[in-house]
């Protein structure tokens, strides 16, 4: 991607673009995918994908909210969305969680895209100070 930012202003926006998301999707494949399935074949557990063939789906909600980044959406989703919905930080045995309100969902949605935002900001500011 360095040298993608770095060497390539000579080409025009749509290229450039193409470019970028076949490197992000290529560098987090093997980053993520890769190494976590030569660390899981040594101890023999299975690992949940990171992605769904994004470049197959129809449409970019379906492309953004089922097929990208799917190990940090179950995360936020079981760390941030259930909680507030459910009112509770830790499940107990046997409790069984109140009905969601629209606030409940609203203020998970939101705690969400909140947290999702607070990561995105940490990782642009650390990869500019570089």
């Amino acid at each position: 991607m360095h040298t993608l930012t770095t060497y390539g202003n000579g080409l025009s926006p749509l290229p450039t673009h193409v470019l970028y998301a076949i490197t992000l999707y290529a560098f987090l494949g093997l980053g993520y995918d890769g190494l976590a399935a030569l660390a899981t074949s040594v101890v023999g557990l299975e690992i949940a994908p990171h992605f769904d063939k994004p470049f197959f789906s129809t449409s970019f909600t379906n492309m953004w909210g089922r097929r990208w980044n799917m190990s940090i959406g179950n995360t936020l989703r079981g760390l941030i969305y259930d909680p507030i919905l459910e009112g509770q930080l830790i499940k107990k045995e046997g409790h069984k969680a109140p009905p969601s309100s629209m606030l409940r969902r609203w203020l998970g949605v939101c705690g969400c895209f909140f947290v999702s935002g607070v990561m995105h900001e940490v990782v642009y500011r650390f990869d500019c100070q570089n």
